[in-house]
C-alpha cells in the first residue's frame, strides 16, 4: 500500500518549528533564492527524478538559450543550487550521492556521439553483438574484385527488453499464389512467450479468421484468387500481449493462358538487350518483367511480337527477367527466362533489402540482398541520439558532489551546491548544460519519486502544424531496477525536469503559490466560477499586496477582472477567495492570478499562477485535463475515493468519468454516488478493466441518474479489497497547497466520510444532465418588415442512454464501441471518423442494430439520434412495452446517404402509453456507404405548451408567449415548481425584401410585344 503522508504544510506547528530549526541548522544555504528556468508543460517523469525508481541513474539536458533568454536567469550571476519538483513520492526518504555538471552554451540542440562500429563480412549477413537497448542505424557496402561501392542507404533496428512481450516485426508475404500464401515474420525473444496469434482477411470486409502459430510463419490456405488481403500478428504471452503488426498482399490471377516458351537472350550491349521466346496460342500481347540481380522493384515493357528489345540498362550489370501471357481469358504464369549480363565495366553496387533480426536486448542479424560479384562487405553501425557519460561531463563543470536526502513530501527539492573538489560556476548569459549522476545506496528500491517536466521545444511545426524538425535536448541511462552499476551510454528521451537554478543574486518579495477552481464548469449547473488562490509573503516583514485576477478567453479577450488588497504576515501564506465571476459562454477561459513586482525583487516567474477552465454546459470536474502524476487508492484495502462537488442549479448525475491508473487492470471497481449527508443513494455496474482500458478515463454510467436541487454531493470510486494491493484512481499535481474539503475517503459503505486532500486532485468528473423539463422557445425564426409574429414557450424533457443492452457488432472494444452511444453527446456537432462514437465491426458488411437502456421509465413522445459520419443509415426504430415484452415500431423509412454533416435525428410520434425505458435502433449499414456512426441518443417528451410557474423574458414580459414586431434574439428564464430556473433563447431575422425587377431574356430583350401563340421567358435579378 502506498504511504501517502502529510505534506510539510499541513503538519501542526510544533513540528513544523522543530524541523525547520533542524534544517537550517544542517544547510545554511538553504533559503538562496530560486528562479524557475525551465516551466513545467504538465508532464512528469521518473526517469529523470532523482533516485526515481532506480538506485542509478545519469541524465544529461539543455536548457536552451531561447529558454534562457525568457527566464529572467542574468548573465553574471552565480549559481549556487538546482532545484526540481517532486510531483509524486511513495515510501520514506531516500539517500544517495549525488553529483551535478553545469556547462555554458550556444547550442539549440544537445551533443551527440557521432561515431560509427565498423565490421566485415564474408556473406550477406552479420550476427550484432554487445548492444544496448536504443534505436540503431546500419549502413553497407560491396567490396568487389575492382573496388567498393559507396554504402547503402541507412536503415534502423531497435534491440528489445526480453522481460516484455515484443511485437513482431519484418512482416513478408512468401509464396504468393492464387489461393494460398506464407506469412513470414521475425520477433524478438520474449522471457515469457506463449505463441503468436495470426489473423488475416480480404481488404476491410468482415471479420478476421485467426489461428496460432508458434513458430515465425503460417501458410494461409483457401484464399480467394486475384483479391487484395490483410494479414496481422501479434506476440502472446504469460500475462499479456504485444500490440499486433500488419501487412497485406494480393494473391495471383487464375492461370487462364498459355505459357510462352523456349525463352532465350540475343544481342546485350551497355544499355540494351533482345529477349525472345517462341508465342503462345491465343496470346494477344506479353508482359515483360525485368530487373537488376539483388533489387526487389520490377520494370515492365510489353510486346505483341515474339521479341522485344529492352533499353535503358546500366552497364556491367547482371538482370533477369521473367515474362507471361494476356490472352482474352485473362493472364498466365510467369515463365522465368536466363540472366544475362550486360557488356562495359563491371559496376559494384550497394547492397538493397536491409532487414534486422533483433533477437534480444543485445544482438540482432542484419540481413542484405547478395550482390553479383560482391568479395565480402563493410558494414558500419551506431546507437542513434546517444553520447557516452565521459563524453557528457569532459568539458562540463563539477558544481556539487556530496549526499542528498530526497523528502517523502511533494513540492519544491532544492540541492544546495556542496562537496569536494567542486567548481563556482558563473552564468554567461547563453544556453546552459545540466548534467547528473545519482548513486543510491545498495538494496532493493524502496521509493519512487517523480519530477514534473516538460515536453515543449522538442519540434518545430510546419506551416500544416505537423513535426517537421525534431531536436534532441536531454538524453538518460536505460538502467533497470536490478542494475549494480551505471549505465555508460545515455539515449534521447523527450522530457526535462521543471528546473530552477538559485542564485544570491535572486532577491523575492512574494509569491502567487496556486490558483483554484474547477477544471471544467458546468454552465447551466453553476452560478459562480469559485476561484481561491495561497500567496506567500517571503519577506521579513508584514506586507500587503494588490492581488489580481483577471479571465481572458482563447482569444486573450478580457473576460472579468477584480482587485484584492491582502494583509500577509512575515514568511507566512494566505488564501484569497474570488466569488464574482459567472462564466456564460462555452470555451476554454485562462484564470490568472498576479502580483506586481516589488522594489527590487527580480525572481518574477512566480508573481503569477494560472488555471484553465473549460466552460461546458455537461461536466463538473476539478480535474483541468493535465497528466496524472500518480494514482490513490487503499492498497490491499476497501473503501470509497471520491470528490466533493455543489450542484448549484437542478440537474441529475447522470455518470461519473474517471481516470483508472494502471493498477487497475483486472481489478473490479465500480462508481459511487452520495448525496449531502453521505448518504450511498446510487451505484454503476461493476467494470473491470483489461490492459487497454486503464491509463485512460473510464464512464461509470448510474442507472436512477440521482437529481440534485442546489446541494452537495460526492461522487467517486468504489474499490474491493484485493490481495494485491493497487491505486486505481488516477491524481493530477496540485502543488503542495492541496484545496480543502473536496476530496474525500469512506468505507467500502460509506460510512467515515473523511477530509482527504493528498496526495492531489482527483481524476474524477460528474457528468450532468438537465433534471426537469426544459424550455423551448416556438415561433418563426424569419420576421418580415412590418410584420408581427408570436413566440411562445414549449417544454422538452428529455432522458440520454446509459446501458447498452444489446449490439450487433462494435469496432473496438472501447473506442468506436457501443458504449461511445451513451451519455449526452460530447463529439456533436463534429462530422469525423472519431473514436468518441459507435460504428459497427465492418463499414458495410450487413444490417446493424444497437439496443439502449434509459433512466426512470416514462412515457415518450420524441428520440433524438446524434448521427456524426456518414449519416442517413438508421430506417427502423423501436420502443419495447413493458407490458408485452415486445419492441413496437415508432419510425421506419428508407436509408440514403445524406449530407457530410452531424445531424440530429429529430423523430416525433404519439406519446406513448406505457413507460419506456428501452428502444432498438436499426442501421442499414449495407446500404448507406462507409462506417455509419452514433454519438449520443435522447429520448423523452416535448409539448408546444408549457406550464412553469412563472416566466422572465428579455423583453421584460412574464407571459408564456409574447408578440415581436423586430429580428434580434430573444431569451426567457423560467422557474418550475421546484424553483429550479431554466432558459432558452431564439434568434430571428428579417430575409431580405429588396423588389425584384424582372426582364425579358434572350436576344429580343427588349421587344415587349409577340404575337398570339409565341413565347417570352421571364428572368429576375434574385434567386
Amino acid at each position: 500500500m502506498k504511504n501517502h503522508r502529510l505534506s510539510y504544510h499541513n503538519w501542526p506547528f510544533p513540528e513544523k518549528l522543530l524541523i525547520l530549526l533542524f534544517v537550517l541548522f544542517l544547510s545554511p544555504n538553504l533559503f538562496s533564492q530560486q528562479i524557475t528556468v525551465l516551466p513545467e508543460n504538465g508532464s512528469y517523469s521518473e526517469e529523470i527524478s532523482p533516485q526515481g525508481n532506480l538506485l542509478f541513474q545519469r541524465y544529461f539536458y539543455l536548457i536552451t538559450p531561447a529558454e534562457m533568454a525568457a527566464s529572467g536567469f542574468s548573465s553574471g550571476m552565480d549559481v549556487n543550487s538546482l532545484g526540481f519538483t517532486i510531483a509524486a513520492i511513495e515510501g520514506d526518504t531516500a539517500r544517495g550521492k549525488y553529483e551535478i555538471y553545469l556547462q555554458n552554451t550556444n547550442d539549440d540542440a544537445s551533443r551527440l556521439d557521432t561515431s560509427w562500429t565498423y565490421v566485415s563480412s564474408a556473406t550477406n549477413s552479420f550476427d550484432t553483438t554487445g548492444l544496448s537497448i536504443g534505436t540503431y542505424e546500419w549502413q553497407v557496402q560491396t567490396v568487389c574484385m575492382a573496388g567498393m561501392s559507396s554504402y547503402s542507404g541507412s536503415s534502423e533496428f531497435a534491440p528489445q527488453d526480453t522481460l516484455e512481450c515484443n511485437r513482431p516485426a519484418d512482416l513478408t508475404t512468401l509464396d504468393v499464389n492464387t489461393t494460398s500464401a506464407t506469412f513470414s515474420w521475425t520477433a524478438p525473444y520474449s522471457f515469457n512467450f506463449v505463441d503468436y496469434t495470426v489473423e488475416y482477411r480480404i481488404s476491410n470486409a468482415g471479420a478476421w479468421t485467426s489461428v496460432s502459430a508458434s513458430d515465425t510463419f503460417y501458410m494461409a490456405a483457401g484464399l480467394a484468387p486475384d483479391t487484395s488481403y490483410q494479414w496481422r500478428v501479434r506476440t502472446n504471452c504469460t500475462g499479456g500481449a504485444s500490440a499486433f503488426t500488419a501487412a497485406s498482399f494480393s494473391t495471383l490471377a487464375p492461370d487462364l493462358c498459355n505459357e510462352p516458351s523456349a525463352l532465350s537472350v540475343g544481342l546485350t550491349d551497355d544499355t540494351s538487350s533482345v529477349l525472345s521466346w517462341t508465342e503462345a496460342t491465343g496470346a494477344d500481347y506479353y508482359l515483360i518483367q525485368y530487373r537488376r540481380v539483388g533489387t526487389s522493384p520490377w520494370d515492365f515493357d510489353l510486346s505483341f511480337t515474339d521479341t522485344a528489345r529492352i533499353t535503358g540498362l546500366k552497364a556491367g550489370t547482371l538482370y533477369e527477367w521473367r515474362i507471361k501471357t494476356v490472352c482474352s481469358m485473362g493472364e498466365g504464369m510467369f515463365v522465368l527466362g536466363s540472366n544475362f549480363t550486360t557488356s562495359g565495366a563491371t559496376v559494384c553496387y550497394s547492397p538493397q533489402d536491409q532487414k534486422a533480426n533483433v533477437i534480444n536486448d543485445s544482438s540482432a542479424v542484419l540481413h542484405w540482398n547478395a550482390v553479383p560479384g560482391a568479395i565480402s562487405y563493410n558494414l558500419r553501425y551506431r546507437l542513434r541520439n546517444s553520447i557516452p557519460w565521459d563524453s557528457v561531463i569532459t568539458p562540463m563543470d563539477l558544481v556539487h558532489n556530496d549526499s542528498i536526502t530526497i523528502p517523502d513530501t511533494i513540492g519544491a527539492f532544492q540541492i544546495n551546491f556542496d562537496g569536494m573538489g567542486i567548481s563556482t560556476f558563473n552564468y554567461t548569459g547563453e544556453g546552459l548544460y545540466v548534467a547528473w549522476q545519482y548513486t543510491g545506496k545498495s538494496g532493493p528500491v524502496t521509493t519512487a519519486n517523480s519530477v514534473l517536466a516538460t515536453s515543449r521545444n522538442y519540434n518545430i511545426k510546419d506551416k500544416n502544424g505537423l513535426d517537421s524538425i525534431t531536436f534532441v535536448l536531454g538524453l538518460a541511462a536505460r538502467n533497470s531496477e536490478a542494475a549494480t552499476a551505471h549505465e555508460n551510454v545515455l539515449l534521447a528521451t523527450n522530457l526535462r525536469p521543471q528546473t530552477r537554478l538559485g542564485s544570491p543574486d535572486l532577491k523575492d518579495s512574494v509569491e502567487v503559490v496556486v490558483v483554484h477552481a474547477q477544471g471544467y464548469h458546468a454552465l447551466n449547473f453553476g452560478d459562480t466560477a469559485r476561484i481561491a488562490t495561497v500567496v506567500k509573503n517571503l519577506a521579513s516583514k508584514d506586507k500587503t499586496y494588490i492581488v489580481k485576477l483577471r479571465v481572458r478567453d482563447q482569444a486573450s479577450n478580457l473576460l472579468y477582472s477584480a482587485d484584492s488588497s491582502l494583509s500577509i504576515l512575515a514568511n507566512s501564506d494566505t488564501l484569497v477567495r474570488f466569488d464574482g465571476w459567472i462564466p456564460t459562454v462555452e470555451g476554454t477561459d485562462s484564470i490568472i492570478v498576479s502580483i506586481d513586482p516589488e522594489g527590487a525583487e527580480n525572481v518574477l516567474d512566480n508573481n503569477r499562477s494560472f488555471y484553465l477552465q473549460r466552460v461546458n454546459t455537461l461536466t463538473m470536474a476539478y480535474d483541468d485535463g493535465s497528466d496524472a502524476v500518480t494514482s490513490t487508492g487503499f492498497g490491499t484495502g476497501s473503501g470509497l475515493i471520491l470528490t466533493r462537488y455543489q450542484m448549484a442549479g437542478c440537474g441529475n448525475v447522470n455518470a461519473a468519468r474517471i481516470y483508472l491508473d494502471v493498477t487497475c487492470t483486472g481489478k473490479p471497481v465500480y462508481a459511487v454516488i452520495m448525496d449531502g449527508s453521505g448518504t450511498l443513494i446510487d451505484s454503476s455496474d461493476v467494470f473491470t478493466p483489461d490492459s487497454t482500458q486503464v491509463n485512460k478515463y473510464h464512464t461509470f454510467y448510474f442507472p436512477e441518474s440521482p437529481f440534485f436541487d442546489s446541494s452537495t454531493f460526492y461522487i467517486g470510486l468504489a474499490q474491493m479489497a484485493s490481495a494485491m494491493p493497487y491505486n486505481p484512481v488516477g491524481v493530477q499535481w496540485e502543488t503542495t497547497e492541496i484545496r480543502d474539503s473536496a476530496y474525500y475517503r469512506a468505507a467500502i459503505d460509506g460510512t467515515g466520510l473523511t477530509n482527504q486532500p493528498y496526495p492531489g486532485r482527483l481524476m474524477i468528473r460528474a457528468e450532468l444532465v438537465p433534471g426537469r423539463t426544459l424550455p423551448v422557445i416556438l415561433g418563426d425564426k424569419s420576421l418580415c418588415l412590418a410584420e408581427t409574429d408570436t413566440l411562445s414557450v414549449g417544454s422538452k424533457n428529455t432522458r440520454f442512454a446509459n446501458q447498452v443492452i444489446d449490439v450487433s457488432s462494435e469496432y473496438g472494444s472501447v473506442d468506436f464501441s457501443a458504449r461511445q452511444a451513451l451519455g449526452p453527446p460530447d463529439l456533436y456537432p463534429d462530422h469525423s471518423l472519431s473514436t468518441r462514437q459507435w460504428i459497427s465491426e465492418s463499414s458495410d458488411g450487413q444490417r446493424e442494430h444497437i439496443v439502449l437502456g434509459f433512466p426512470n421509465p416514462g412515457p415518450i413522445n420524441f428520440i433524438d439520434i446524434y448521427e456524426t459520419f456518414n449519416v442517413g443509415a438508421v430506417d427502423t426504430v423501436y420502443v419495447k412495452n413493458p407490458g408485452s415484452g415486445l419492441f413496437e415500431v415508432v419510425y421506419m423509412d428508407t436509408a440514403s446517404l445524406g449530407d457530410t454533416v452531424a445531424m440530429i435525428h429529430h423523430i416525433s410520434f404519439d406519446t406513448t402509453t406505457f413507460d419506456v425505458s428501452e428502444i432498438r435502433i436499426a442501421v442499414a449499414s449495407d446500404s448507406v456507404a462507409g462506417f455509419n456512426g452514433i454519438d449520443a441518443v435522447g429520448i423523452g417528451l416535448e409539448s408546444d405548451t408549457s406550464n412553469f410557474v412563472s416566466y422572465l423574458w428579455s423583453t421584460s414580459a412574464t407571459t408564456p408567449s409574447i408578440l415581436i414586431s423586430t429580428a434580434g434574439t430573444y431569451a426567457v428564464t423560467v422557474t418550475d415548481a421546484l424553483g429550479c430556473e431554466y432558459a432558452d433563447s431564439i434568434t430571428v431575422t428579417t430575409p431580405s425584401q429588396t423588389p425584384p425587377i424582372i426582364a425579358i431574356k434572350g436576344s429580343a430583350a427588349t421587344d415587349t410585344t409577340f404575337c398570339s401563340g409565341g413565347m417570352v421567358v421571364l428572368k429576375s435579378d434574385q434567386p
